[in-house]
């Protein structure tokens, strides 16, 4: 390749991976090694060794250098910085790396001895025999060790000793308190468990009565279970003979109500068809509904009238029935007193009286009790059967209401439907059209991304497609500072004439795709968004780019690049003349390189790209003139845009055309709704109309049981103040009672009494006549309000032939509804009769099943009263059973009985001195600390710790004697192996040094001989290479016994040949798998290239050899070729052949004259 062109960087590569230090590169050599231009992360190095030399195996070595640190690769394995050194020094010489010999290399192995030591060295090395002071150094410092820790181990085994000693003492202290106290313990269990066993023997008497107490109550409570028993079972019986008359009751009353409304409905119609047949005449609709509301409002105001008066009658009812009660309790009262009374005169006993009628009194009060909640259960069911059916007639005029809306709705939302419907269709039609020319720019963008692809570097599109997407990202997010901070890329910022486009694109080259910017703050914020991102971006920061004026060549052959390109930004102009002002266009190459020498800080370019840079060196061969990258990259924004605006626009189309779809859904799913919506309120329109009878019919059972219940709790509290008004008078006026004028009293009492029965009779015939009145009114509003809705519903009218014919079906109708009619209320009436003596039957018995549940109540308290006291005695003894339980458990758990010397004196002590003295001991054991733990493990512990430390200072010392015999004995082995390996290997490289060099100088002779510190020879026929300092080498060209000793005085040509020659010598005593030779054949005459070409060729065939030659003779005896070159400022290698190597060589040399 030509000079530039990178090819000794493969020599440098070499060295990288086989480099002999350790040491981490710094960041400016990191940054020189990768290729800064393409602003690439890393730089990678990669060697394989083949399995065809016998001196290595097969494996592959690989080195990622990065701007922050190294990645090594063994088979591509990650291993570290040391193993990868580790590896090499098996199968190379790091530290004397002969097989590299860069340019100028070669003469220096020749004049080797003006380098300290360096031949001697690279010996040594190769042979493998240095390091051994380093050795001995290594093990006398593990000696030095050995000893320092064994002195450690002695101090360590007296702290132990004198700790093991202090633990002992303090045992025997603890271990006194400890025995003390655990005797007391167990004395302290035996008085607890004999005071438990006398209080367990005197509970026994006590349970034994509580448990006869539970056997007589049991027996008591039996009894009066089995009579609660029966009189709920009579009780249930009457009450099944009651709900199935109620049942029957509710049926004939529904079939009753049925015929009743459909008779007033057929009344209602003959009603009507009478006037109008009267009227000869037919009715409007109008006129048909304003009468039927008429009607309707009449009937409401009449049922007012009606509810009102049956209000006041059935309060005026309910005062005549409780003076009516009380009146009977006052003649029940009397006849008691009189009884009483003639009891007194006859010499009974009084207070068996009283006591009596104050048994009497506590029943009647338990009785009201229980009848005041019975009735406010029934009033609570009353206001909620009210209230469900005020709820229903609320929910159907609801449903009324809301159906008339719903239907409307439902004509609105089908109107929309088709509205929708035309508007999708012509969304669709546009939509197609759209993704037709999306279809054709798509095609388009395609071609001109594939042109871009191959003039740009992938990864630069790639990192423009990154801060697209990140300014995109920042105007969704609206952060105009940070995008309006962003002016595009260098090439969106000038126009250059159409003639110098070429040379243009070539002087800026890949910094026409750099982004230019504010400042450094909004780069940091890229760099910040782009590390998730693919691609290689650069920025330029605006305010970092200074002003500079330039001062151009005043030549009329020199035009600069500035002065023909259009600026499209006043802001970017500054950074457009940075990149362009030092940039001057010339006719031809030649006349380039003779300007740069008098101007060296301008480029110099021709029109066609060729370009001479400020250094002096060329570029060209890589612009093609028949494209331009800014028209490829110009168009291919240009179409970009064109299609991202015609992708949203079909976007929004799309969108549009999805929310009218869910606009479509919604309506029809709306009209669904509303179908089902008028469908369910008529369904509950119907079965809400279905229900209101029922549920008024409820009411009137609800209203009829609750007035029972008052009636009766009446009753109960009248009867109470009689039972106490005649204890009053029992207790006051015992001798003023007279059975003659009591008996008067009652008599005139139960007269007026009769006389109110008559009464109350008359006002239940009127409330009945009142609630037929209210319901037959609300049977015919219902009738009106059904045909007020039926003619809304079927708006049409009547003939008068039609009107006859319906008014003789409908009184056919009448007739047999009649007759069925008066059957159910014969029915009906014998059914009421039946359910009023079942009512009082029923009341009769809940009265004894009240008395039966009261007794019964009373002696289950008792039960549970006498199992308590049971329980309690149980529970005493079960406290003294699990306390005798807790002290075996705990007996069990402690430890034998120790000894002790005088136990006598603590049988006198109390529980409580027994309590006193063992927590004393247990403090006095406390403040020995955890001394068993200390003494039955640490100290365990330490004295095993003590053999230990013993042992090893023993092992540390022979340890350390036979480390000094061996370090003696390798010390004298390993200097008489350095001696006779050094012996050895001189003599074969002079040898093999002597013969290789006469096969190119056939009478010349060659010889290393070694040399002192004061670079005097050294003759001795055993060298002592302990008093070596370097090797020398003496050569004679002429064939005669002149020898020259100062090799610096040679020729280029003979230093090569001697380095050469003592190259080859070395790797034929010390392997190696390659040679690489950067242009040895630099200084050698022509009459000794064909030689020295030979002689490489017979070398090769003992090892690879890698050769940068610019000679023919060279080439000729090669097997590959390959040829290096520089693209775009980074080098490029091609494998070649023979013929196109000798004429590149013959090219280069001709232009050398040229």
């Amino acid at each position: 390749g030509r000079n530039g062109s990178g090819k000794s960087n493969i020599g440098y590569a070499l060295a990288l991976i086989l480099s002999a230090t350790r040491r981490k590169l710094t960041k400016l050599e990191r940054e020189s090694l990768i290729n800064t231009g393409s602003r690439a992360n890393s730089t990678t190095i990669e060697l394989i060794i083949s399995p065809e030399f016998e001196s290595t195996p097969d494996f592959t070595l690989k080195r990622v250098i990065s701007l922050k640190s190294d990645q090594f690769y063994l088979d591509n394995t990650a291993i570290t910085h040391d193993q990868h050194y580790d590896f090499i020094c098996r199968y190379f010489t790091p530290n004397s790396p002969f097989y590299l010999v860069f340019q100028g290399d070669i003469e220096t192995w020749a004049i080797s001895c003006s380098k300290a030591s360096h031949l001697l060295d690279t010996l040594v090395n190769v042979l493998g025999v240095g390091g051994v002071d380093e050795i001995f150094t290594d093990s006398v410092d593990k000696i030095a060790a050995e000893k320092e820790k064994q002195e450690e181990k002695r101090v360590e085994l007296s702290t132990l000793e004198t700790k093991v000693a202090k633990d002992a003492e303090k045992f025997t202290g603890w271990n006194i308190a400890n025995k003390k106290r655990r005797f007391l313990e167990h004395k302290l269990l035996d008085l607890m468990r004999i005071n438990l066993e006398h209080e367990l023997k005197n509970l026994e008497e006590p349970l034994e009565e509580e448990k006869m107490k539970i056997l007589e109550a049991e027996v008591r409570y039996a009894q009066a279970e089995e009579a609660f028993i029966a009189a709920s079972d009579d009780q249930e019986t009457w009450e099944q003979a009651r709900n199935q008359e109620r049942k029957l009751l509710d049926r004939l009353q529904a079939e009753k109500h049925t015929i009743q409304e459909e008779l007033a409905t057929l009344q209602e119609e003959v009603k009507n068809l009478e006037e109008k047949l009267n009227a000869d005449a037919d009715f409007s609709l109008i006129d048909k509904k304003n009468r039927l509301q008429e009607e309707i409002t009449r009937l409401k105001t009449k049922k007012m009238t009606l509810m009102n008066e049956f209000q006041q009658i059935k309060e005026s009812h309910h005062e005549k029935l409780q003076n009516y009660t009380e009146n009977r309790l006052k003649i029940a009262a009397i006849a008691r007193k009189k009884r009483i009374a003639t009891e007194i005169q006859d010499g009974s006993d009084v207070t068996a009286a009283i006591t009596k009628i104050n048994e009497q009194i506590r029943v009647q009060e338990d009785a009201v009790d229980i009848q005041r909640i019975e009735v406010s259960h029934l009033e609570e069911r009353k206001f909620d059967d009210e209230r469900k059916l005020m709820k229903k007639q609320e929910n159907i005029e609801e449903i009324r209401k809301n159906l008339p809306e719903l239907r409307k709705r439902k004509v609105d939302l089908g109107q929309s439907r088709n509205h929708l419907l035309d508007k999708q269709k012509n969304q669709q039609k546009e939509l197609a059209e759209l993704h037709e020319l999306i279809e054709i720019d798509l095609r388009e963008n395609m071609k001109l991304q594939k042109d871009l692809n191959f003039f740009v570097r992938p990864e630069l599109l790639q990192g423009i497609q990154s801060v697209e997407k990140i300014l995109n990202k920042w105007q969704d997010e609206e952060r105009v500072y940070d995008v309006e901070g962003v002016f595009g890329l260098v090439l969106e910022n000038f126009k250059p004439e159409r003639a110098v486009v070429l040379a243009a694109e070539v002087a800026a080259g890949d910094r026409l795709f750099h982004y230019i910017v504010r400042d450094r703050e909004l780069i940091l914020k890229f760099q910040k968004e782009l590390e998730e991102l693919p691609g290689l971006v650069s920025f330029i920061p605006l305010a970092n780019v200074k002003n500079s004026d330039v001062n151009y060549p005043e030549n009329s052959e020199t035009i600069p690049l500035i002065s023909r390109i259009e600026f499209l930004d006043k802001n970017t102009e500054k950074v457009v003349k940075s990149i362009f002002s030092r940039t001057i266009i010339v006719r031809n190459l030649a006349r380039g390189a003779e300007l740069v020498h008098h101007y060296p800080k301008f480029k110099f370019i021709t029109l066609q790209g060729s370009q001479v840079l400020s250094q002096g060196h060329f570029r060209s061969g890589f612009a093609d003139s028949s494209t331009s990258r800014i028209k490829i990259f110009q168009d291919f924004r240009k179409s970009t845009e064109q299609l991202n605006k015609r992708k949203k626009e079909y976007k929004k189309i799309n969108n549009n055309l999805e929310n009218l779809r869910h606009s479509l859904l919604e309506v029809l799913t709306a009209l669904q709704k509303i179908d089902l919506e008028i469908y369910q309120e008529e369904e509950k329109l119907s079965q809400l109309l279905r229900e209101i009878p029922k549920i008024t019919n409820n009411i009137d059972i609800s209203t009829k049981n609750y007035d029972s219940g008052v009636l009766f709790l009446e009753e109960l509290r009248a009867g109470l103040e009689a039972l106490q008004a005649t204890r009053h008078d029992l207790q006051t006026n015992l001798h003023d009672l007279q059975p003659a004028l009591l008996q008067e009293h009652m008599t005139n009492l139960e007269i007026g009494n009769q006389q109110k029965k008559k009464i109350i009779h008359e006002s239940e015939r009127k409330v009945g006549e009142l609630e037929s009145s209210l319901k037959n009114i609300d049977l015919e509003l219902t009738q009106h309000e059904n045909l007020l809705r039926n003619l809304e519903a079927e708006p049409g009218e009547l003939s008068l032939e039609e009107i006859r014919e319906n008014l003789t079906k409908n009184h056919r109708k009448i007739e047999k509804l009649e007759e069925k009619s008066v059957k159910i209320g014969t029915e009906l009436d014998q059914t009421r009769a039946q359910l009023e003596q079942l009512e009082l039957e029923i009341i009769k018995k809940r009265r004894i099943l009240r008395d039966a549940k009261f007794q019964k109540t009373i002696l289950e308290n008792d039960l549970k009263s006498a199992k308590i006291g049971e329980q309690s005695v149980l529970s005493q003894i079960s406290e003294i059973q699990e306390k005798l339980t807790e002290l075996e458990e705990k007996e069990q758990n402690m430890a034998t009985v120790p000894t002790l010397p005088n136990p006598q004196e603590f049988d006198e002590l109390s529980r409580k001195q027994l309590e006193q003295r063992i927590q004393q001991l247990k403090r006095k054991e406390a403040s020995f600390g955890d001394v068993l733990t200390v003494y039955h493990t640490e100290s365990e512990k330490n004295l095993k710790e003590i053999r230990k430390i013993k042992e090893i200072i023993e092992e540390t010392t022979e340890n350390i004697e036979k480390m000094e015999e061996i370090i003696d004995e390798e010390r004298e082995n390993l200097n008489l192996k350095k001696l006779k390996t050094l012996d050895w290997a001189l003599n074969e490289l002079n040898k093999k040094f002597c013969e290789i060099f006469r096969k190119i100088i056939k009478n010349g002779t060659v010889k290393i001989y070694p040399i002192n510190s004061k670079g005097k020879r050294i003759l001795d026929d055993e060298i002592p290479w302990d008093n070596v300092k370097n090797l020398k080498i003496r050569a004679s060209f002429s064939g005669d016994d002149e020898h020259m000793d100062d090799l610096i005085k040679l020729s280029g040509g003979q230093k090569t040949i001697i380095g050469l020659c003592l190259l080859i010598a070395i790797r034929q005593i010390c392997m190696a798998p390659f040679f690489y030779f950067d242009e040895i054949d630099r200084a050698l005459d022509d009459e000794w290239r064909d030689i020295v070409a030979n002689l490489v060729r017979d070398f090769s065939k003992l090892t690879q050899i890698i050769s940068i030659t610019f000679r023919k003779e060279f080439l000729c005896v090669a097997d590959k070729f390959f040829k290096v070159s520089a693209v775009n400022g980074c080098s490029r290698i091609v494998e070649s052949d023979l013929d196109e190597a000798v004429g590149f060589v013959d090219k280069d040399a001709a232009e050398d004259e040229s």
